[in-house]
């Protein structure tokens, strides 16, 4: 039997673009550090703006977008990040993961809205799990285009909030 050769792992170039919608992914920003950087500060700002406003206590990411962006918010500025997992998620654990209280309110931080079906997804979730806690807000990091202002759940419009990404 021939040794089989060996094959190295090639990190994708973080200068790949794929279009997805009309505008270029956000695949684009896990691979380019000064990227994920920027928005992970811009997401932060605008956090730390709500905590004043909206009296805003965490942010609720899902996928892997948001596992990103919400891993670097928590590690470089400390900002409690709940993770609600997507329905195709295998997990060991429960469907919501984070540090989480009693009543707080708390803002979705996602990269774009197209059907609308992740933001639902993560609100019914909240709502069924923990139906004291509020959201106050959706930060997008993505979505420039969208003429979006608010987001209706349920009769309840939630304000939306874009966060421009750094092409």
């Amino acid at each position: 039997m021939e040794p089989q050769e060996e094959k190295s792992y090639k990190p994708p170039s973080s200068q790949r673009i794929l279009i997805s919608s009309g505008i270029p992914s956000h695949e684009t920003h896990f691979y380019d550090q000064s990227k994920l950087l920027e928005v992970s500060k811009r997401v932060s700002d605008k956090y730390l703006e709500l905590t004043i406003t909206k009296a805003i206590e965490s942010i609720v990411v899902t996928g892997l977008s948001g596992s990103i962006v919400g891993a670097v918010l928590l590690a470089n500025h400390g900002i409690p990040v709940i993770h609600v997992r997507k329905p195709e998620e295998k997990a060991h654990g429960s469907k919501i993961q984070g540090v989480i209280k009693e009543n707080f309110n708390y803002a979705i931080v996602d990269d774009l809205i197209s059907s609308g079906t992740t933001i639902k997804h993560i609100l019914w979730n909240m709502e069924n799990r923990h139906p004291n806690a509020t959201c106050k807000v959706i930060i997008l990091y993505r979505d420039e285009n969208t003429d979006l202002e608010s987001f209706d759940y349920c009769g309840k419009d939630i304000p939306i909030v874009i966060v421009p990404y750094p092409y």
